[in-house]
Parts: structure tokens; sequence; C-alpha cells
């Protein structure tokens, strides 16, 4: 059951919160200083609650947008590479800065994310590989959780996690399309609500849930059904591939608007501290 999901999910977040030893501050955006009065807002151990909440969200998002061979990998990897081409950004920014202090704390946090991600990426690809279609290898709660782990610990490391926020955009919006299913008593909630085959064509059609009245049925509530339902019927092939380049083009637009406001709501790193 989900419940049971979440609470497991908060006790593996327990042994990063204990080692944590990073800022508990965060930034207060340039427009709001002269309101507040600060720049920086201590949040203590509110912060390492959001670390907390964080990572039970990136581990269950990747488990819940799933359903077609290669999508749950897939997806992963994409962010993956994004946060990889994000930290070789940011150390050689590094590298050039003037401001040696600010360029000497930040350094060692990406080469630390690196350090993490890039071993994810291989084994990711190639677990790709054999996981699109036609599957060879089937990938379960094992892979998702540990995926979604990897990648809330690689932003905690990097302390960029407002930065994968931004990457985690096709995520967000499939967990805000489940919450009226997601929450119990508001609508019906199969236990698989994963897009149907159909037996004529052969194509992925979106998939419904019947009402108590057994008269009316809905559309289950997911990013990928709603694909179906604005494309149209597809192949699982296509399917993938549609949902993955949706992935890549938010996580490119995310890491364009990252550093579009950088200089115009923070300063030059915009998340340290953070």
């Amino acid at each position: 059951r989900w419940r049971y999901k979440i609470v497991y999910s908060f006790l593996a977040t327990i042994p990063i919160l204990v080692l944590y030893s990073g800022p508990t501050t965060i930034l207060i955006p340039k427009p709001l200083v002269g309101i507040t009065g600060f720049s920086l807002l201590p949040l203590g151990p509110l912060y390492l609650l959001w670390m907390s909440m964080w990572c039970i969200f990136c581990t269950n998002s990747i488990n819940i947008l799933a359903g077609v061979n290669g999508l749950e990998v897939g997806q992963a990897l994409v962010i993956a590479i994004f946060i990889l081409i994000h930290n070789v950004i940011e150390i050689g920014r590094c590298m050039t800065l003037a401001d040696f202090l600010s360029a000497e704390a930040r350094f060692p946090a990406h080469v630390l994310s690196m350090f993490f991600i890039v071993p994810f990426i291989a084994v990711s690809a190639a677990l790709y590989h054999h996981n699109r279609f036609p599957a060879r290898v089937f990938v379960g709660d094992s892979y998702t959780y540990f995926a979604g782990t990897v990648l809330a610990v690689t932003s905690i490391a990097g302390h960029f996690s407002k930065t994968l926020a931004l990457l985690f955009v096709p995520q967000l919006l499939n967990f805000v399309m489940s919450i009226p299913q997601l929450v119990p008593h508001w609508r019906p909630c199969p236990r698989h609500r994963v897009p149907r085959r159909s037996p004529a064509t052969g194509l992925f059609e979106p998939s419904y849930v019947v009402l108590a009245d057994e008269k009316t049925k809905q559309m289950n509530l997911t990013l990928l059904n709603a694909c179906l339902r604005v494309c149209g019927p597809m192949t699982e092939q296509q399917l993938c591939r549609r949902l993955l380049e949706f992935q890549a083009l938010c996580c490119t637009l995310g890491l364009l608007l990252r550093y579009a406001l950088e200089r115009l709501l923070f300063n030059y790193f915009e998340d340290h501290p953070e």
C-alpha cells in the first residue's frame, strides 16, 4: 500500500538526516531582501524536514511515473545526465571565479555530486539498453526507489535541490494530476493505473476506472494517460519516446530558467548557502 511506501521512504531518509552537516539556511530572493531586511533565512530543523520530504517525493515520483518498458530507467537517466551537465558548468565557473572563498566552498560539493551521478549514469544506461522495448529485464520498486534516492542525495550533497526541482517538472506534473486518486475517498484509485493495450489495434490507449454505479467511468489521472488522450493511441515505443522527449525538454528549459533567473533573484551562486 502507498501509505507503507511513504513510511518506509521516511525511515530510509534518517541516515542522511543524521549525517548531514551542511548549511540549513536558504537565500532570500533579491527583490524580497528590502522587505524582509535579511538575505539569509535560517531554518534549522525545518530544513532537515524539507530534506526528508524531498527525498520521499523523489523516490515516489519516479515510482508512479511508470507503466511502459524503459520509462522508469529512461526518466532517471535523462535527469541524471542534466545533473552532470549542471555539475560540469558549476565546476567550470568555480575554476574561473575571482572570489576564491565562494569557489572553494562550491567546488567540493559538485565534485562529490559527480562521484554519485557518474556511476549511476553508467549503470542506468546499461540497464536502459535491456529495459527498453522489447524488454529483457524488468525493473520494479527496487530500481525506482534506488534511482529517486540517488538523485535526491546527489542534489543534497551538491546543494542544488532547487535546481533539481526544475528537472523534476514532469514528475511534479504527474504527481499533481494524481492527487485526486491518491487522496482516499476522493476518486477511485485502482491498483494499476497504467495505459491499456487495445486488443484490436495493439496500440496503447488511456485506462479508465469504473465508478461505484458501474455505469460511469473516468480516466486514470496520470501523465501517460493524459499524453495518450491528447496525442491519440500509439505504440509502447512511441509512448516511451514521447515522454522521454518531454522529460529532456523540461530539463533543458529548467536549466536555462535556472541560469536566466540566477542574477535576477540571487547572487552568483544561487543556492550557497542553501
